[in-house]
């Protein structure tokens, strides 16, 4: 199983490694072994990628797509390759579970031959949200293909596997998917697993609970999107809680 070191993506990938190993199976994981120790325990297997500063993102609409590109999803991919190579093929797998946010997942197991699962814990990938800007689009493609040139590979989309796409949401929330993948997503929803509660204050009984919360490297873009959220949240007044995290 290889995940990037931000809670949105651990956290489910735990839920469905917790549910694997009930069911039987043997789970590797790759990643930054600083972060994800304290959250898998001292007996999780364990392959380290080594651990580096995430860049937050930047900018709104298109620009922000392209921060995630630039600052996150290609270094990362850099840095991670060698050592999920190492680590495929010290444990030689019979799966690879890959996070769609760590290409190098999909990209070793490509090269070694290896069936891949991907595990898609956005939705912007399968929603296609710049379809109709076909500048943004062909950025995007070029992207995608700085990122198969780092492993040195063709024919592949990292982003879905030709086996089974887990999608971690509904069509009720995402949208049906516009991407062209190989085979149809799968809408499993929300991975639910152990995790520390959230500091949820008592409610009455029967208050409906609006939870409000951004990515792990948004913090640039969280300012200005919380403080409009809170200002529509007004609407509620006396019919909802909201929770702002």
């Amino acid at each position: 199983m290889t995940v990037p070191p931000l809670a949105g993506h651990l956290n489910p990938a735990t839920a469905l490694a917790a549910e694997l190993t009930r069911r039987g199976h043997e789970v590797h994981w790759v990643g930054s072994e600083a972060v994800l120790r304290p959250v898998l325990g001292p007996d999780a297997v364990v392959h380290p990628t080594g651990s580096r500063i995430l860049r937050e993102q930047s900018g709104h609409g298109a620009a922000a797509v392209a921060s995630l590109w630039e600052r996150f999803l290609l270094p990362y991919t850099k840095f991670t390759l060698p050592a999920v190579r190492r680590a495929v093929r010290a444990a030689t797998p019979d799966l690879v579970l890959a996070d769609q946010q760590m290409f190098a997942g999909a990209l070793v197991a490509h090269q070694e031959g290896l069936p891949w699962v991907a595990v898609a814990t956005t939705t912007m990938e399968l929603a296609r949200p710049f379809a109709a800007l076909p500048a943004v689009e062909a950025e995007l493609a070029g992207h995608l293909d700085a990122v198969r040139a780092l492993a040195g590979v063709t024919g592949v989309d990292p982003r879905f596997s030709p086996l089974l796409t887990l999608a971690l949401t509904s069509t009720a929330l995402s949208g049906p998917a516009r991407a062209a993948t190989p085979v149809p997503p799968a809408y499993v929803g929300p991975l639910l697993g152990a995790r520390p509660p959230l500091p949820v204050p008592p409610l009455p009984d029967g208050v409906p609970l609006v939870l409000v919360s951004t990515g792990t490297l948004a913090d640039e873009l969280a300012a200005d999107f919380t403080g409009r959220a809170v200002a529509a949240l007004d609407l509620l007044a006396g019919r909802a809680h909201a929770l702002v995290v």
